[in-house]
């Protein structure tokens, strides 16, 4: 079955759009505008299953984008704070502004056109009707905002929190009207239901339904976890997305009508029905797919490599060897003195959240919920287990490494014998969605996950009893670190600011500003006299600790940085994130080394030297990625050309194409592109 005709061979072979959930559908279905974490955005024509054009449009990673309900036109937010308006049939620029702080990620129109919310992680909810005037603001909550949705009445507006409050604003003043709470888990989207005076919500408790007028509870759904929702255009069809996949249900009685597993193990961003209501589009990290709205059947997909991310790395001791794990699940060990590629290691099904050294081991936890140990010299998986049901987030190992410290969606945070992989005890397992944690130097003591209402927790690794709390509820944090000596803490806002703290008393010292945006990572220097952080927008930072004043400063990164570190006697500072490089620089002077680590799709991988971006070693397959774009000024339509292709012009044929890679103009540009053969 293929309702619009188009031809799936010509879609799987098209994609190359990298990390990032933004997606928003035309309103007549005809057009789908996507954003990765490159910058980038990509048109495409559904019905013919068409790559129209891509255009760079923000500094690091696509947040969101929106279609105007009446007009060609979208409107795109980024991790570099901006929001702007484009024309989608030129790719024009046409209006661009600042909502007010760089810790908003999404924007949606009203339906009418006429007004514009843009919403985050701490700024709370702003109505706009022009780029340059706020409207109004909702008042009454400044924290996280998972989704918002304007009232069919034109005088109301609802918005999901991560505090799992659903609140309904006057749209006109501001003023807070009401406020539900579903469950005791967070909230994720909200929209109206078409033809019904209903309000459908989802999130960790499950789905529920409201009256839009009266704002009871009516019924609820589904009492299983899911992020994302879509009402079918005449309200007889709800869709919802979680890690699982997709469900498709009957609004009115809860009936599962259908389901679908779907293969990319790291969840949803985006979902969308087409306009007569028959289709389903899904969009995840690797892939746009079209679903059966009946049977949840795939019908087309959009797919390909995105490169892999790299999502998590390490050093040996000595600074010899680097470690990578991918978005693709892949484990690779690197000889960061001559570039070669050591090993590479099929360990996870989905991303590697998290990987470190223990002695002779390799470490590694992953989306498909298992904890690795791995051979570095073979290359073997020596053994694993089932760290959570759902997804690993991160590890630790306490001093001596005969005990791992995990934290997981489903299981909280747990500690195994690092050996056999057999659990020791459970600690905190009612936090629900442990995403991440930091552990004190002697691994006594752990701050478990970067909770959205401000406040950090210092728990003791051994009995699981609180120790000290500390923090502000305007200021959630996006990152936490201990300083070396275990007496002072960290804790970073999606805002920029940093703050320290004393551990034992929760005192805060002082806080710090250097008008960059959310701190996304964080590593003390071994002495504890410095700190490095990593930003949403690929820059690192040096901190004074004693005085909190920002020094050096790292530009070279690209995109948003996962992780970084200090390594090799705190001589070299090695960063990697959603550009999908590992980079190396000169801790005191700032000078990028010689040697840049980049994972290709597909298990292939390259390294190059900067400056000058020749190749000194790739895997077999690297070649099928190296190339050039070219766009036709005419038509616009851009063309990805290998550098084994007749026409790429360098006439390298693999995998040295450094003629290639300098090319850069305006209707040529240099870059790594997934091209299917």
């Amino acid at each position: 079955m293929n309702p619009t005709g188009s031809d799936p061979a010509r879609l799987t072979t098209l994609v190359w759009q990298p990390d990032g959930g933004a997606a928003a559908l035309r309103p007549d279905g005809l057009e789908l505008v996507t954003g990765g974490n490159d910058g980038a955005l990509a048109l495409w024509n559904v019905p013919a299953g068409r790559l129209v054009r891509t255009w760079e449009a923000h500094r690091g990673w696509v947040w969101a984008s929106s279609y105007h309900p009446l007009r060609n036109v979208i409107v795109s937010t980024g991790t570099d704070g901006m929001a702007k308006v484009w024309d989608v049939a030129t790719a024009d620029l046409l209006a661009e502004w600042e909502p007010g702080g760089r810790a908003f990620h999404s924007v949606t129109f009203s339906p009418d056109g006429e007004l514009l919310a843009t919403f985050g992680y701490d700024r709370g909810i702003i109505v706009w009707r022009s780029t340059t005037e706020p409207l109004v603001a909702m008042a009454g909550y400044h924290g996280w905002v998972s989704s918002v949705a304007f009232h069919p009445d034109g005088q109301h507006l609802v918005g999901t929190g991560g505090d799992g409050v659903l609140r309904i604003w006057d749209l006109n003043s501001g003023a807070l009207l009401h406020t539900r709470r579903p469950s005791d888990y967070t909230l994720g989207g909200c929209a109206f239901r078409p033809g019904a005076d209903e309000l459908i919500t989802v999130g960790g408790g499950g789905v529920h339904v409201w009256h839009a007028t009266t704002w009871d509870p009516l019924r609820q759904l589904d009492n299983a976890p899911a992020d994302v929702l879509a009402v079918s255009p005449d309200g007889r069809r709800l869709a919802t997305g979680s890690l699982e996949g997709v469900r498709l249900r009957d609004p009115d009685i809860g009936d599962l009508a259908a389901s679908a597993a779907l293969e990319d193990p790291t969840g949803i961003g985006w979902l969308g029905f087409t306009p007569d209501g028959r289709e389903v589009a899904v969009r995840q990290v690797s892939s746009v797919r079209w679903l059966d709205a009946s049977t949840a059947e795939t019908l087309r997909a959009a797919t390909g490599s995105i490169g892999a991310q790299v999502t998590a790395g390490t050093t040996s001791s000595d600074g010899s060897v680097v470690v990578t794990g991918g978005q693709d699940g892949r484990i690779r060990v690197w000889d960061s003195n001559n570039g070669t590629i050591r090993h590479t290691v099929a360990a996870h099904g989905g991303e590697v959240h998290a990987v470190l050294v223990n002695g002779d081991e390799l470490v590694s936890v992953g989306a498909d919920g298992l904890a690795c140990a791995i051979d570095p010299t073979s290359g073997v998986v020596l053994r694993s287990w089932q760290a959570d049901f759902l997804s690993a987030t991160r590890c630790f190992l306490r001093p001596g490494g005969e005990e791992l410290i995990t934290a997981g969606i489903q299981a909280g945070v747990a500690v195994w014998r690092s050996a056999t992989g057999v659990l020791v005890h459970q600690l905190l397992p009612e936090l629900y969605r442990a995403y991440d944690y930091v552990v004190s130097p002697d691994g006594s003591e752990l701050v478990p996950g970067q909770g959205m209402d401000g406040v950090t927790e210092v728990w003791n690794v051994g009995t699981g009893r609180l120790i000290s709390r500390f923090g502000t509820d305007d200021a959630p944090a996006s990152v936490a670190a201990f300083a070396p000596n275990g007496a002072l803490a960290v804790t970073g806002d999606y805002d920029g600011r940093l703050y320290w703290w004393d551990v034992a008393d929760g005192h805060e010292r002082r806080q710090s500003h250097a008008a960059l945006p959310e701190a996304t990572a964080c590593a003390f220097r071994s002495d504890g006299r410095e700190l490095l952080t990593g930003h949403v927008n690929g820059r690192l930072q040096v901190w004074d600790v004693e005085t909190g004043r920002t020094g050096r400063r790292f530009d070279d990164q690209h995109g948003r940085v996962r992780w970084c570190a200090y390594t090799s006697a705190d001589t070299t500072v090695l960063a990697g994130g959603h550009d999908r490089s590992v980079r190396l620089w000169d801790a005191m002077t700032t000078t990028p080394l010689r040697l840049r680590f980049e994972a290709l799709p597909g298990g292939d991988a390259v390294v190059w030297t900067v400056p000058g971006g020749s190749v000194t070693g790739s895997t077999s397959g690297a070649d099928r990625w190296l190339g050039r774009s070219q766009m036709d000024p005419q038509s616009g339509v851009t063309r990805w050309l290998p550098c084994s292709d007749s026409d790429c012009g360098s006439k390298h044929t693999s995998p040295c194409c450094a003629a290639t890679l300098a090319a850069n103009s305006d209707t040529s540009s240099a870059r790594l592109h997934t091209i299917e053969k």
